[in-house]
This record gives structure tokens, sequence and C-alpha cells, in this order.
């Protein structure tokens, strides 16, 4: 089996937060870990969520397409698929209706995966059938001595992950400053009636209205370790993934506190072309995302500028889920 592995670091450049969603609200205030087993013990190492990297790439290819066939070319079941992997929709089959054959799926399947590197790479629903993507896109991995057994020997370090956890926590406020007098004199009449306040009003009127935080938080300067392999790449896949890290780099920033200005990385990844059967590796390109938000390649092989021949020439009917699939 031929693989295609993007092998790098992720580095944040300025604090970072993430949290697990769907856990109670004590635990969202925490950094999202791992559990990694490592000479008899259980550490909990900070990760980067693996489908955080997927939806920038696969967003980053989405747009590509989108921007090349122009506002008005897709129906709404193909944009969601292209986009955020679409959904399932359970219908009620009609009275006499033929059950479509599976070499028609099969076929159909193949055309879409065929045409459309963000369905070949990432996969989706379309709404009657799942498709099974190629890309394999792991949690990145905090770089620290808790994290050995996930790492390559090259990555080794005896930094402990606490060094980049602060637990000093963070909160935010947001308070309602309508009934404050510089904001006040432009309220409605009526409405200020309402609220039963005077426009002369001589004490200003501040209300809390809603409190958030954090108890932990990455700080800038952390590395994550983290492998994105590709079972049987084409080279416009290939090439996909450089055109995704290279609109990333126009604004390289990821999780939550965004606003704030959390979540702004680098990146580095060595591109390796792997020959399973025959155990041998090649590294052929190295793709960073830089600070001052470039990315930079070689792309000695070509794959970048096949794929842009490729978006080139595309067409709707290339990417639109075929009927067989609805």
């Amino acid at each position: 089996m031929r693989l295609a592995i993007f092998r790098g670091m992720i580095k944040t450049r300025t604090p970072f937060f993430q949290n697990a969603p769907g856990r109670n609200e004590k635990d969202v205030r925490a950094v999202c870990k791992l559990a990694v087993h490592n000479n008899g013990s259980m550490h909990m190492v900070p990760i980067i969520s693996g489908n955080t990297i997927r939806a920038k790439i696969r967003t980053g290819i989405a747009l590509d397409i989108l921007e090349k066939l122009g506002p008005g070319s897709l129906d709404y079941a193909t944009l969601s698929f292209i986009t955020c992997g679409g959904a399932l929709k359970t219908r009620s089959k009609k009275e006499g209706e033929r059950e479509k054959k599976i070499a028609e799926v099969i076929e159909a399947l193949e055309r879409l995966t065929r045409g459309n590197p963000v369905a070949s790479l990432f996969g989706g629903s379309t709404p009657q059938r799942i498709i099974s993507g190629k890309t394999i896109t792991p949690h990145a991995v905090l770089v620290c001595k808790e994290a050995e057994p996930l790492l390559p020997r090259e990555y080794y370090t005896e930094e402990s992950a606490n060094k980049y956890i602060s637990t000093e926590g963070l909160r935010h406020t947001r308070f309602d400053r309508i009934k404050t007098r510089e904001v006040f004199q432009y309220l409605d009449g009526e409405e200020a009636r309402e609220l039963k306040v005077k426009a002369n009003k001589e004490e200003d009127q501040t209300s809390l209205q809603m409190v958030w935080g954090i108890d932990e938080y990455i700080t800038n300067g952390a590395s994550f370790y983290q492998q994105i392999e590709i079972e049987e790449p084409t080279s416009i896949e290939i090439g996909a993934i450089y055109s995704a890290l290279e609109r990333f780099a126009k604004n390289p920033v990821i999780g939550s506190f965004v606003s704030k200005g959390f979540g702004r990385v680098a990146m580095e990844y060595h591109l390796i072309l792997a020959e399973a059967a025959a155990n041998e590796k090649k590294d052929v390109d190295i793709i960073s995302v830089t600070k001052d938000g470039n990315c930079k390649y070689k792309d000695s092989m070509g794959f970048y500028k096949e794929y842009k021949q490729w978006l080139g020439h595309v067409k709707a009917q290339d990417i639109v889920i075929p009927d067989t699939l609805r």
C-alpha cells in the first residue's frame, strides 16, 4: 500500500485553548487531553483535536472549488457535503419505487470520489450513503515526556507537559451598559419609559450580563506532534493538502478565544511518500506555515501544480452528488 504522510509540528505562537465538548460545565473549563500509558502510569496529555485540523484542510479545499465554480453553482446537499461532511437523510420509500442496484451505487460512488478530492480524502454523508475517506487525521499530541509512547524518537524530550499548562485560569465578563449616560441618550423615548429609567438620571446603572472562564490553557511556545496519512493518494489529492495549508496560512488560528488573541500557530509538515509493502520511505518536501503568515514549500514533484491544473478545469457536474446517492 502506498502512503502519503504529512508528519510534523504545530507550534503555539499565542496561548491556546480547546476543550472537550459534551462534558459538564466544570470539565469544559479544562484543556482537552488524551490518556497516555507510560512506564506503568497513566498521564493526561494535552492535544489539539484531529478533527480541528481535518476541518481546516477540508474547508480550504472546498473553498478552492467553490471559488472556481462561482455563486449559485451547487445544490444544498452538495454544498453541505463538501464543506462540512453532509448528512444522511431518512425518507419514506414511495410505493413501487425500484431499489437502486448495487452496481449503480458503486459506480456513482466511484464517479463522485474520482472527480472530487474532498470526497476521496475525507468522505462524508450523501443523503442516502456514507462515504469513507482515505485520510487518517490523529490528534496532535503535546511534545512532552509523558507522551513519549506516541512520539517518534526524534521528538523525544525530557520536558514535562506541566511546563506548557497554565493553571492560573482566566475569567471573561460582559456588562450591560445601556443604562449608562453616554449610551442611554440614544435610546427611543418609549423604550426608556418601559425600562423605568429617566434620560437625565444622575447615576449610571451597569449590570453584569455574563461571566465565563477557563481553569487552564496552553501557553505560547508549546509544540504538538501530528502525523496525517493518506492511503493510495493521487497527485491531485496531495496537491490539495498543499493548497489548503496555503489558504490556512493567511489566518493561522485554531481553537477557542480567537477574538481574544488565542490560537495563533505555526506549522511544519514533512511530506513522506511510503511503500508499506517494501518498507520504503522518501522525504520529498517540507510545507511550512510560518509566523509571518506565509506558506513555504518546494513542490519539486509537482503535486501543487497538478492540483491547480485540475482546479482550473473542474466543473459543477464533477462535484455534484449523483442522483443515485440521493
